[in-house]
Parts: structure tokens; C-alpha cells; sequence
């Protein structure tokens, strides 16, 4: 935790998780504002006006300087710490100062737990899936997060006004396109219990001519569980967890997995990608570079979805930060998740250990 403050400007920054490529190195972190502050309409939150004041000396001598991206200006913000230069992967500790003559706070690099955890857990499991497959369990997840008690849309762009069957619009015509650009097969299953997964939700109008099948995938299942559930204690907690790990290649694509926060805004999972297109151009997003489908299973056998809330271009990099809505939020104090992400040719599913911190 590291506390800042600059005239009437005080915050305070978590940082979760320390990322380095071969082009640049950054936290993620999340801002809280100082006690009886409130966020001022168009003012950045306090890491964003307070990073630039910012310098750290590493165990070989050479100094940093830090850059925030800016973010909303509510009660806390999330987002990336940059540093520069771009450090050497050697280093050890960071001393970092949030402004001159401040005490420095340590920051260990290289720290371990108290008690040695074991080395996640990691499987990579060989899979056929079309393009089409993939949109269409891609389409389906945010369908039911939109069906969620938090109403989280598919993604910023992609979310539009009225009920929730005007974000089926034109499914059946995609998936005749789908079909049509041999991306889909004929006999896939997912055309069907995409309808049967519409009746379910009292969504209609949505032109998908299979009929339903009269089953779902056992994630599709779990989440519609939670949709219909009334449960008080829907609302994480806030805090994080921390929580570190780079999956396997998938098809191209990279992913670094780099915490876990509980904020005004829901649950979000810190991710660093490179090799995908995030960006939606179109409600249902791009079929090339697609970003792997992601879900979160608890120690309950309980499925969570995955889905993008927000992205961010990395400076002079093709890499993006992603921050994903994660629908049903998991309960503070679980103490891992396996992180499941499909991709056309290959399925990778790691058990991570999640280290909670309240809110400070």
C-alpha cells in the first residue's frame, strides 16, 4: 500500500501485480481517495495527478520515474503504473518515493509467501473448435451476463438500451453467415442450445432457426443458476486479491493474469494481453485475433464468466490491458480459482491461489 498526498489531493495506491515484457515494465494498482474525499466531475483520481511525482531507485542504482493512465473519476480508479526506463529483469527491489524528501517504500520484487505454495497447476488440453464455436459461447457468456442481477453489458460498446432480447438482434442471421463462411459447421450443437439458452431467458425475436436442444454446456447451466437465485450477498467485498501467472500460448495469443479486484463497479480480473484484437468494432466483436474465451471455476465447482469491461492500449507496445467483469463475483476469502481460456486449438486451465487484502 502506498499513500500520497499533495495539498488537498491524498490517495491511496494498492499495488497487485508487477508485469515486465522484453518493451516495458508496469503495476497494476488500484487508487482509493483519501477519507472525506469525493471524486470531482472530470478531475483525475489521485494516482493519475500524484504518479507523475513519482521515482523509484532499484538495487543497482538506476532510478525510474512512473506515468498513470487516466481513468474515471469515481471513488477509486484501476488501472497501470509505467515505468521508465524499462527496468532490467534482474532486479530485485524497488525503492519507491512518492515525492522529494518522502521516505521511500520498499518494494520487493522477488518476495515469497510465508508458506511456500506449490506451482500452479497447469493443464493444456488439445481441442477442435471453429471461429464460429468460439463467437457463439462468446456470445452466450455475455448473454448471460447481461441476465445477471448486475446487468454487466458485453462490453461498453456492445451494450444498448431496452430489454434484454434486443441483444439477441440478428443472431440468427449471424449464425446463417457463420454457416455460410464454412466457420460454422452445419451439425454443431452450439446453433441450438444458443436458442435453448434464449427460451430460457425469455428471449425472443431472436431469428435462430435449430430448435432447442433441450441442454446446455454445465457452464451455461451454472450461470443461469445464479441469474435466478436471490442471494443478499451478491456484492463482493471490497478489496483484492493477489494473484499472479502468464498462461500458455493460445493460438497466438498471450495472457497474463494480474489480479483481482472488488470495486464500486463489480469484480474486475487484471489482464495483460498481447496477439488478440479487443476492441469491438461491432456489437459482437471481430472473428480474427479473437480474445480466448475466459471463465472462472471456485473451489464449489461454481463457473463465473469472463467478460470485457474496459481496455487499454499499452505505450509504445502492441500489448493491451484488459479489465474483465467477472459474473457471478467470487466470494472474498476464496482461496483459488482454476482460470479456464478456450481458444480454437487449444483449452488451458490453471489453478491459481488467490492472497486477499481488505480495503484499506
Amino acid at each position: 500500500m502506498i499513500r500520497a498526498r499533495d495539498g488537498d489531493i491524498q490517495g491511496e495506491l494498492q499495488l497487485l501485480a508487477y508485469a515486465q515484457t522484453a518493451a516495458s515494465a508496469r503495476f497494476t494498482a488500484v487508487s482509493y481517495w483519501g477519507p472525506g474525499q469525493a471524486p470531482i466531475r472530470h478531475r483525475p483520481p489521485p494516482a493519475v495527478l500524484l504518479a507523475h511525482r513519482f521515482t523509484a531507485v532499484d538495487d543497482q542504482g538506476t532510478s525510474y520515474r512512473f506515468s498513470a493512465g487516466a481513468g474515471p473519476a469515481r471513488a477509486e480508479w484501476s488501472g497501470v503504473l509505467d515505468l521508465r526506463p524499462n527496468p532490467p529483469p534482474e532486479i530485485r527491489w524497488l525503492d519507491l518515493s512518492t515525492a522529494p524528501g518522502e521516505p521511500p517504500t520498499r518494494i520487493d520484487l522477488n518476495s515469497r509467501p510465508a508458506r511456500p505454495t506449490p506451482p500452479p497447476e497447469i493443464t493444456v488440453t488439445p481441442t477442435a473448435v471453429s471461429p464460429g464455436e468460439l463467437l457463439l459461447t462468446d456470445i452466450a457468456a455475455g448473454l448471460l451476463a447481461l441476465a445477471s442481477p448486475e446487468q454487466v453489458p458485453l462490453h461498453l460498446s456492445a451494450a444498448r438500451p431496452g430489454p434484454l432480447s434486443q441483444a439477441a438482434d440478428g443472431l440468427g442471421d449471424i449464425i446463417a453467415a457463420l454457416q455460410a463462411a464454412a466457420a460454422l459447421s452445419p451439425s454443431s450443437r452450439l446453433p441450438g442450445q444458443l436458442a435453448d439458452l434464449c427460451a430460457r431467458l425469455g428471449i425472443s425475436g431472436h431469428g435462430i432457426a435449430a430448435p432447442p436442444t433441450g441442454d446446455l454446456p454445465e457452464r451455461w447451466r451454472s450461470l443461469l443458476g445464479y441469474g435466478r437465485r436471490t442471494d443478499p450477498d451478491r456484492a463482493p467485498v471490497p478489496g483484492s486479491a493477489v494473484t499472479a501467472i502468464e498462461l500458455p500460448e493460445l493460438d497466438g495469443a498471450r495472457i497474463m493474469v494480474l489480479g483481482l479486484h472488488n470495486g464500486e463497479r463489480g469484480q474486475s480480473l487484471h489482464v495483460l494481453t498481447s496477439g488478440v484484437t479487443p476492441e469491438y468494432t461491432w456489437p459482437y466483436g471481430l472473428i480474427a485475433n479473437r480474445m480466448p474465451v475466459l471463465w472462472l471455476c471456485d473451489r464449489n465447482g461454481r463457473w463465473h464468466a469472463a467478460r470485457p469491461a474496459r481496455s487499454s492500449p499499452l505505450r509504445d507496445t502492441d500489448d493491451f490491458m484488459l479489465w474483465l467483469r467477472v459474473v457471478p463475483p467470487l466470494h472474498h476469502g476464496t482461496q483459488w480459482i482454476d482460470v479456464v481460456a478456450a481458444g480454437p486449438s487449444v483449452e488451458v486451465r490453471a489453478r491459481l491461489p488467490l492472497s486477499w487484502q481488505g480495503h484499506p
